[in-house]
């Protein structure tokens, strides 16, 4: 009975639900629901002590069981009396102790819960030396199994396990959108940025129609202001703070319109980035080297497109900008970034780790294969990827041809 009642008591409280406690508090009492939720507000130590009471009732019926039957077949082997005491004990404590009970006690966790609740709270008091040290016990090994997983478990584990759990109706946005979710805190800004040669700027020292001219061709909203130097950012300029002073003459005072940048380094992950633009309520920064230049921007969008896909809007530009050959052949401008490169390739993002070293964009992945810089119509090989130099302008990769060698083939050398 002992044993039917803690182990039934068990499956009557983690099953309660908040309908059915207002349920019990109707039938039973409120004195009756305080019981319960106490035991309840430390579920810890609520199922610490059920499991330690099952165990002792369980442990002293088998004790007893054992002598009794020592008795009762005192004239029979050893092994006989062993195994009618582990086989006949064991069958009636599973099914009378444990199934019997769980079943019961889910259908009637109101009646049980009620029922048990002054039981339990007595036990929670005699045990509760042994339930501490359970419950740090196991938090101690949790946290331990917690951290082997986390370093065993890798990213390809993970993005796997969407590919396996897909079905019929999982479309293409919804896996990549996980995909990016599971991607998003192993992001640097560094890797999505725009880098500082594609950036469009405001010269300070522009007339005020000089600037609402480049407002006009950039079509962009929020335009980032240089003095003398490129590399020397002192704001951002707001092309919507200009929408009341569109009839103004040239000699406008538009530097007065200027907004503080707000400075973020290379190696700032996306995350912590969101959160930033969040609590600040920005949308754009100034992305800064180790030796505080200007190396590009990143922008609110850029980041969520991380997670959901491109953004595309009446300004946008093809957002890749490539052009296909045949299956295996492709045309990239040197400037595109690794990772929109292996999107359109379908590869991994990480498929060129190994010989990008500090590279973000296709041209600094011909740099690093080449040691030097490399010339129009070199050529150059990776793994099962070559690349052909299309076109070279002061000392800028300009245009390469990408092409696949089928895995069939032979895989060339790093040239």
């Amino acid at each position: 009975m002992g044993s039917a009642a803690v182990s039934g008591s068990e499956a009557a409280y983690f099953s309660l639900t908040r309908s059915r406690m207002e349920e019990l508090e109707e039938e039973h009492g409120s004195h009756v629901l305080h019981r319960v939720r106490n035991l309840l507000d430390q579920p810890t130590y609520l199922l610490s002590t059920i499991l330690i009471a099952n165990n002792f009732i369980n442990v002293a019926i088998v004790v007893v069981s054992w002598f009794l039957l020592s008795g009762v077949m005192s004239q029979a082997e050893e092994w006989v009396v062993f195994l009618v005491n582990v086989i006949g004990v064991t069958f009636i404590l599973v099914l009378f102790g444990e199934v019997l009970p769980k079943v019961y006690s889910s259908q009637n966790n109101k009646e049980i819960a009620a029922a048990m609740a002054r039981p339990l709270l007595f036990l929670r008091r005699l045990l509760k030396p042994l339930s501490v040290i359970l419950v740090r016990s196991t938090g101690f090994i949790e946290r331990r199994l917690h951290r082997m997983e986390k370093d065993s478990l890798s990213l390809e584990h993970y993005e796997n396990a969407i590919d396996i759990a897909r079905d019929e109706h999982t479309s293409e946005q919804d896996v990549r959108i996980l995909k990016g979710i599971l991607k998003f805190g192993n992001i640097a800004v560094k890797q999505i940025m725009t880098s500082h040669v594609d950036m469009t700027l405001l010269d300070e020292s522009m007339t005020f129609h000089q600037l609402l001219q480049v407002v006009r061709d950039s079509g962009y909203s929020r335009i980032p202001v240089y003095r003398e130097d490129k590399d020397n950012i002192i704001g951002i300029f707001y092309g919507k703070d200009m929408l009341a002073y569109m009839d103004e003459p040239e000699t406008f005072n538009w530097h007065t319109k200027i907004r503080e940048p707000y400075y973020v380094p290379e190696s700032k992950m996306i995350d912590d980035l969101l959160e930033e633009f969040q609590e600040m309520r920005i949308h754009m920064a100034i992305v800064v080297d180790e030796y505080g230049g200007t190396s590009g921007l990143v922008t609110l969008e850029d980041i969520m497109e991380e997670v959901i896909g491109e953004i595309e809007d009446e300004f946008d530009e093809q957002a890749i900008d490539h052009r296909r050959l045949d299956d295996h052949s492709f045309v990239f401008e040197g400037k595109v970034l690794l990772g929109d490169m292996c999107k359109v390739l379908q590869l991994r993002p990480d498929a060129f780790d190994e010989v990008r070293g500090d590279s973000d964009t296709l041209a600094g992945l011909m740099l690093e294969l080449a040691g030097n810089i490399p010339e129009a119509q070199q050529e150059l090989s990776f793994d099962r990827f070559r690349f052909v130099i299309l076109g070279v302008a002061r000392n800028r990769v300009e245009k390469v041809k990408v092409s696949i060698i089928p895995q069939n083939e032979a895989q060339p050398e790093v040239a």
